[in-house]
């Protein structure tokens, strides 16, 4: 196995990664969206104001961080698509 078919094969397990997480990161928001629906309507007080901030800003990262692994998959994936054409080309001729 060459060095840039190592590469492509762990950029495209790279890939499948993050496009794995995205689904778990939406998944997972909308079940603790949910849970925070419940709780917000019985969880009063100083403490519930503090908690709802937290979670707003803990909510914001997460969405953040999602956004941003979405715009780089496509372009992670066309530098796989790249690199298998140059890996399926064979070794350069000595």
């Amino acid at each position: 196995m060459t060095d840039t078919t190592r590469l492509l094969t762990g950029l495209e397990e790279l890939a499948a990664a993050l496009g794995d997480q995205i689904a778990q990161l939406r998944e997972r928001g909308a079940e603790l969206d949910s849970a925070w629906v419940r709780l917000e309507d019985c969880y009063h007080g100083t403490g519930a104001e503090m908690f709802t901030q937290a979670f707003a800003r803990a909510g914001d990262t997460i969405a953040a961080y999602g956004a941003a692994t979405e715009a780089i998959l496509p372009i992670l994936r066309e530098r796989i698509a790249a690199l298998a054409r140059f890996d399926a080309s064979g070794p350069p001729d000595l």
